[in-house]
């Protein structure tokens, strides 16, 4: 079994993103709703993408893409909620395109930099602050704005402190005072992903950082609002392609 600290030092989990160090990532097919960035630390990573290959050592993936993953040795992944300053950022960077190929130099700086940020466990700032400036400084957003409706935002903080059990239509639409196709089409529009698949999304979320503070995945998987880990493996296999075992089996 994993040591707890070799769980934290290679899994960490901020506001809105996720930080993952593992090795020899070999995954199914399949599509997540996180803006993804993928760093190589050993050799070069491939994803496959409507039987295209792409291989380099720094790749962006925007939310929704169903690809593959291979790669052998170490890579770092990165994760933004769909919800987040950086992936909406991120998602004009790519100007509609589902895969940006990283130029070696860019992908180098970042590896070295997070490599050792996560052996110091860095902030969610520093690393905010390294990526703003990397990928934005240079690239004004004339169009972008970064203001989310605050009955997105609100419905946003009921879900994440009511995980536990089940999340119904009728709490959410009551919670927002909007009908079920108002809701439906808001959240959309302002999130990009549906509901119910957001809700998952965060539920996972909580299961990672149960596992990190030393709960096991079924103790996880209840307290994250899975019916059992028969189905938090599915939802987890859904959006990454491999089991959450075989994650924390990768683990650097």
């Amino acid at each position: 079994m994993l040591a707890k600290n070799t769980v934290t030092q290679s899994l960490l989990i901020y506001s809105d993103m996720v930080v993952f160090g593992g090795t020899n990532i070999r995954t199914k097919p399949h599509a997540h709703h996180a803006l993804e960035i993928i760093l190589a630390k050993d050799l070069s990573m491939t994803v496959i993408h409507q039987a295209k290959h792409y291989t380099a050592r720094g790749l962006i993936l925007k939310a929704d893409v169903m690809h593959q993953t291979y790669g052998e040795g170490a890579a770092i992944f990165l994760y933004f909620d769909p919800e987040s300053l950086f992936a909406r950022q991120f998602n004009i960077l790519l100007r509609g395109e589902g895969i940006l190929i990283l130029e070696d130099e860019v992908s180098l700086k970042l590896i070295d930099f997070l490599g050792k940020g996560m052996r110091e466990n860095v902030l969610e700032s520093a690393i905010k602050e390294y990526l703003q400036e990397t990928f934005f400084a240079h690239h004004p957003l004339y169009s972008f704005n970064p203001i989310v409706d605050e009955r997105i935002t609100k419905l946003i903080g009921f879900i994440k402190i009511n995980l536990v059990g089940t999340l119904t239509i009728k709490e959410l639409t009551e919670e927002v005072c909007l009908s079920e196709s108002r809701l439906f089409h808001l959240f959309k529009t302002e999130i990009g992903i549906p509901i119910r698949k957001y809700i998952l999304w965060c539920r996972i979320r909580k299961v990672l950082q149960l596992v990190i503070d030393g709960n096991s995945l079924t103790q996880a998987a209840q307290v994250s609002g899975f019916a059992d880990v028969a189905h938090l493996n599915r939802t987890f296999v859904s959006f990454f392609g491999i089991s959450p075992s075989h994650v924390l089996k990768s683990i650097l």
